[in-house]
């Protein structure tokens, strides 16, 4: 499959300073285990939706095949802002509606608003 950055995107050295990295260790999976839920990949969705399902009561496995952040989480500039759409409400309105727009917009603020809350009540010292 080709690649579409050059391979040095995909290596361990855009994350050599990577947080991520600081975590501790992550034990890997030796034989076979039970859990309500499975989640695929270690990124900030994959945590995210297990970190939800384990606070609703479930037993969540988080399978990762390196570490958690390795692809696209751990490249990223780590940013929880508005606005980081390559069009603005205006267009999204023009071509899906001012509702759809409205939307767009709302869960731009809901996922904000998710962090925050999730960085008070897990006492995450983050930059904000």
């Amino acid at each position: 499959m080709k690649r579409p950055w050059e391979e040095f995107t995909y290596s361990d050295a855009p994350r050599a300073d990577c947080g991520w990295r600081l975590g501790g260790h992550w034990p890997r999976l030796e034989g076979e285990a039970e859990a309500d839920v499975a989640i695929i990949g270690g990124g900030y969705t994959g945590l995210s939706a297990a970190l939800y399902l384990a606070e609703a009561g479930a037993d969540v496995a988080v399978l990762e095949a390196r570490v958690p952040g390795w692809g696209a989480s751990g490249r990223n500039g780590g940013f929880c802002c508005l606005g980081g759409a390559l069009v603005d409400e205006a267009t999204l309105a023009r071509r899906f509606g001012a509702d759809a727009a409205g939307h767009w917009v709302e869960a731009q603020k809901a996922a904000v608003t998710l962090v925050a809350d999730r960085l008070a009540r897990y006492r995450i010292a983050a930059q904000t």
